[in-house]
């Protein structure tokens, strides 16, 4: 389980790393915190943690077409299937 948890957060930081490398230079992660002082045009891992954290949501919301969309739309029971949906005891 240990290993698991290990390559889970090393993609995870990984990705971070990789967003943060990708929208280094652009304005739209640079004016999201308050930075004390900017000494790098790449923003830092934690301003891209702080976006995405904030933020996925929306992004996942904005754009109904993406294939993760589909699959979570398909798994939901919409309102018509409610006889599915187990009641509360």
């Amino acid at each position: 389980a240990i290993e698991g948890f290990m390559f889970c957060a090393t993609v995870a930081t990984g990705l971070l790393q990789l967003i943060s490398l990708r929208f280094s230079g652009t304005g739209e992660l640079q004016n999201l915190r308050f930075m004390r002082t900017r000494r790098h045009a790449t923003v830092s891992e934690a301003t891209v943690a702080d976006f995405l954290r904030k933020n996925f949501f929306c992004l996942l919301h904005n754009q109904p077409d993406l294939p993760i969309n589909q699959i979570i739309s398909a798994k939901q029971p919409t309102l018509l299937d409610s006889t599915d949906i187990p009641a509360a005891s």
